[in-house]
């Protein structure tokens, strides 16, 4: 059965909020990285297309909280990072977006004028002491992670409009944590592909590093260079 990232995968959590501060060097990195996957600047965005959950880009956050009805939601400010060209972003954080077994946030950003510019799927996993106390079932679950939710972007969407990186199908991913564990330490992966398709961006970017997982799907309306 085709998976679909639908509004019927929202269920009810609370969603706890990564912070920079207070995390060793690798963790403060992961944390970072899964940031920038998910900020995207858009240029001239093209506006009123319907998006992820029946959401439409342009939407004020009184008409996103509307269309998510009783569904838990966080409003979040996060402040501006001007070592990493980040300006001030407000988000609504949704908590527990389901595909199939695996379990993330959905994170609704807003631009400056306050309307929707891009929907993040967050379903990053991380790991305090990098390979060190991570178990094998755990290695295993982040594997497949990348990997069925990966397969289900293909099927949902179809053909790829690019890829670069490391394939989420690579056997490098199948060996990274096996290296890992046995190491201690493992090289950094990355990869990130990108579909134009239902009138909007669909880009999915992830990052393996000491042990954890950053992996965003990210939804934005095209720019007009873009149609």
């Amino acid at each position: 059965m085709t998976i679909k990232l639908s509004v019927n995968m929202i269920q009810t959590a609370s969603s706890p909020r990564v912070p920079f501060r207070g995390l060793n060097p690798a963790m403060e990195g992961l944390a970072r990285m899964r940031v920038l996957l998910f900020v995207l600047v858009v240029a001239a965005p093209c506006f009123s297309q319907s998006t992820w959950s029946g959401l439409r880009f342009g939407m004020t956050p009184a008409e996103v909280r509307l269309a998510l009805k009783d569904r838990p939601n966080k409003s979040r400010t996060e402040p501006a990072h001007p070592d990493l060209q980040m300006p001030e972003l407000f988000f609504i954080d949704v908590p527990n977006v389901t595909v199939g077994e695996h379990k993330g946030t959905a994170h609704l950003g807003f631009d400056r004028d306050q309307k929707l510019d891009r929907v993040g799927l967050d379903f990053s996993r991380f790991s305090e002491g990098c390979f060190k106390d991570l178990s094998e079932m755990e290695a295993v679950m982040r594997i497949k992670v990348l990997t069925e939710i990966s397969e289900t972007m293909v099927e949902r969407f179809g053909k790829l409009f690019s890829e670069t990186g490391t394939s989420p199908m690579s056997s490098e991913i199948f060996t990274h944590y096996g290296n890992g564990r046995i190491t201690g330490s493992a090289k950094s992966l990355s990869g990130k592909r990108i579909w134009l398709t239902e009138g909007q961006v669909i880009d999915e970017s992830f990052t393996f590093g000491c042990g954890s997982l950053a992996l965003m799907v990210s939804y934005k309306p095209p720019t007009k260079n873009e149609l």
